[in-house]
């Protein structure tokens, strides 16, 4: 025998409710109150485990120190911009005219790249000039002087409200 709470399906089962006016109304009645009376069936079974969204079963949560990802990113991998940089700020050695010179990998790669540059290597010339036009400094005597009009303009201005 299903135990109901409610009064309304309490009066369905036992008979006691007379079906007046619309027959779907009170179906309808019916079907909501016994969702409600399964839900709290439902409920009063699972006492302390309430699982669905943003809810799972306890046995299949993370125990308290284990790694949601445990085979994931190694701790201490260096990106690739940071092993390139420790890679090209190592020095090397090497001869010229009898004599042993030391330089950074990286000032060696400059200096080939200009060399090659000057050879005539075409790829080569437009890296070199895609890095002068990104490194240069940007002339600020045209906002200096823009900046220069503007104040004086200001001070034209508030002279003549005076």
């Amino acid at each position: 025998m299903i135990r109901a709470e409610n009064s309304l399906l309490q009066g369905i089962l036992q008979g006691n409710l007379k079906a007046e006016g619309n027959a779907l109304f009170v179906g309808f009645l019916i079907i909501i109150s016994l969702l409600g009376v399964c839900n709290q069936i439902g409920s009063t079974m699972d006492e302390g485990k309430n699982v669905g969204y943003k809810r799972p079963p306890r046995q299949s949560q993370f125990k308290p120190g284990q790694s949601g990802n445990p085979s994931g990113k190694a701790k201490g991998l260096r990106s690739m911009g940071a092993e390139l940089r420790d890679i090209l700020a190592e020095e090397i050695a090497f001869t010229t005219d009898g004599a042993i010179k030391t330089m950074s990998k990286q000032r060696a790669l400059a200096s080939s790249l200009i060399t090659a540059a000057i050879e005539g290597d075409l790829r080569a010339t437009a890296i070199v000039m895609a890095h002068l036009n990104r490194d240069a400094p940007k002339p600020e005597t045209l906002e200096e002087e823009a900046d220069f009009s503007a104040v004086e303009a200001y001070q034209r201005r508030s002279a003549r409200k005076k």
